[in-house]
């Protein structure tokens, strides 16, 4: 579509109301750096010493600092508003890109008192339900002009679903820098020291956060059923999150100790991944688009992932990974063995993973769809002028 009123640079405000976070603060870092490189104005609206301003500080972007209070807590809000006001009535921004509950009643509701000048974009992360109450029409429909999706998982619980508009409900996929995850022996080797594993160790990688929905502990039971046919088996867990000694003594209670190694969160994970042999990625919940996967694939390491939500978009089971139910453990057990024994079948399900990745979920297809959601919806604030 041509948009003649739309500029060619762009003023965008990107909005994240999390304190820590996984994908969707890396989604975010990833949109600021990647819209700056080209030309495009950004400023990020974040939580103060939030992981995202931690993870764009080498932007030296502009950051309008807010609280994003949880709840009835009027003193935070009424401030959050007035800031928010200033910052719009200042910077004259043409795009406010929200991607949580807070920040978009926030900017769509200031955004909507001064007379609706900004396009309103949110992005959808999640299978969370959307209650259709007359609130969440009027925010959707009226104070909001486009609505992305992160991936195709999600199409089906929009479509019908009287809270949104479904021509103006986009499909983009997230997108993966595949320069910086790309195959590389010097960061393996790396990688490998940085977690004590020996050469002839087979690493089966989880990078996820450390919570019941990304499915865990069937990961470790799947290995404990391994550990006596394939003792070199090992796994290496990147991640945080609540359950961290819960699994640790899971580890204990199955006879894995010392072949578990448990490296928390990581902001290197380029270099990371390259430790793995393969990855797992047996989620059982709330898994649309996942960056970890991505990146991995990107680097020429398959993966075995489960059929929930998104996972089974980004893989194709038997082609570039293998894809089991969510849920269960035999399954994941012998597509873990599959991959164990056979270097080969490694090395090939490996390679045209990362050739899926290039040709559809690079970082170039990634902010060219996001863009031109952001040129529609500006496109729409100007027509309604």
């Amino acid at each position: 579509m041509n948009h003649p009123a739309v500029p060619d640079t762009l003023r965008i405000v990107l909005a994240d109301p999390h304190s820590t976070g996984g994908g969707q603060v890396r989604y975010v870092a990833a949109l600021t750096s990647e819209l700056r490189k080209r030309g495009h104005d950004v400023t990020v609206a974040c939580r103060a010493g939030s992981l995202l301003e931690r993870l764009i500080a080498p932007e030296n972007v502009r950051v309008l600092h807010l609280s994003y209070p949880r709840g009835l807590k009027p003193v935070q809000w009424v401030r959050d508003i007035q800031r928010c006001r200033s910052f719009l009535i200042e910077h004259r921004p043409h795009v406010l890109h929200v991607n949580g509950s807070q920040d978009h009643w926030l900017f769509a509701s200031v955004n909507q008192w001064l007379g609706h000048p900004c396009a309103v974009v949110r992005s959808r992360h999640n299978t969370y339900p959307v209650s259709a109450h007359v609130l969440n029409r009027m925010l959707n429909r009226k104070w909001t002009d486009w609505q992305i999706l992160v991936g195709p998982a999600l199409m089906p619980l929009y479509t019908g679903h009287p809270v949104f508009d479904p021509s103006r409900v986009t499909v983009v996929q997230n997108g993966v820098d595949v320069d910086r995850f790309r195959p590389d022996p010097e960061k393996r080797e790396q990688a490998r020291r940085l977690f004590g594993f020996e050469d002839g160790d087979i690493v089966c990688g989880i990078v996820a956060r450390l919570t019941p929905a990304k499915g865990h502990r069937y990961l470790l039971e799947a290995a404990a059923g391994l550990k006596e046919e394939i003792p070199a088996l090992r796994i290496l867990a990147l991640g945080s999150g609540e359950l961290e000694q819960e699994l640790k003594n899971m580890v204990d209670a199955l006879g894995l100790s010392g072949q578990v190694v448990f490296a928390g969160y990581r902001e290197d994970m380029d270099v990371c991944v390259h430790a793995m042999d393969f990855g797992a990625q047996p989620s059982v919940g709330t898994e649309i688009a996942p960056f970890s996967v991505l990146e991995i694939m990107a680097c020429g390491i398959p993966l075995v992932v489960s059929d929930y939500g998104g996972l089974p978009y980004a893989v194709t089971d038997g082609k570039d990974g293998f894809v089991v139910p969510h849920g269960t453990v035999d399954p994941l057990r012998e597509a873990i063995r599959k991959l164990a024994l056979d270097p080969e079948k490694r090395r090939t399900l490996g390679e045209k993973a990362r050739q899926r990745v290039v040709r559809s979920a690079s970082m170039d297809t990634f902010l060219s769809g996001t863009v031109r959601v952001y040129q529609s919806a500006y496109d729409r604030v100007v027509r309604r002028r």
